[in-house]
């Protein structure tokens, strides 16, 4: 939700969750510093894991996935 909020420009956001029991809410504030240490993990995970994958479309040739 925070790098959404990053992307969008945005300073709060509400996350919801419904259950049978009930809707929940919760306000969220966006917290840069938050973001700014996820930005190179999510980075070296796009790189490492998406980006082969857009050339060499394992899944949908059903072929074993890179591990993790």
């Amino acid at each position: 939700m925070q790098i959404q909020m990053a992307m969008c420009e945005m300073q709060w956001g509400y996350f919801v969750v419904w259950t049978p029991f009930g809707l929940h809410h919760e306000k969220v504030t966006y917290n840069a510093t938050l973001v700014d240490q996820m930005i190179p993990k999510l980075r070296e995970f796009h790189q490492r894991y998406l980006c082969p994958e857009y050339f060499l479309m394992r899944l949908p040739r059903r072929l074993p996935l890179l591990k993790l």
